[in-house]
């Protein structure tokens, strides 16, 4: 269940903390009684992020030179006009 992303290169960390308490006791001798219980479940994983930062030219505007994979030209166009 806590196995390796498959495009991780090393097991991310997995943080599963379960804690708690409960106390009781008579309030009135044979009569009352109080009982109070706390439960804290803590669970903190990690997930791998990939990003993709486009090109200087793409950040500039220029898209004059956007290709495909296959390295043919995708032509730009205003679909507007």
């Amino acid at each position: 269940m806590d196995a390796r992303n498959t495009f991780a290169p090393v097991r991310l960390p997995l943080r599963y903390n379960q804690c708690g308490g409960a106390v009781g006791a008579p309030i009135v001798k044979n009569k009352l009684f109080g009982f109070i219980n706390y439960e804290k479940y803590l669970l903190r994983r990690s997930s791998p992020r990939f990003a993709s930062v486009p090109i200087q030219e793409w950040r500039d505007g220029n898209f004059s030179n956007l290709r495909t994979a296959t390295g043919v030209l995708i032509p730009v166009y205003d679909p507007a006009e």
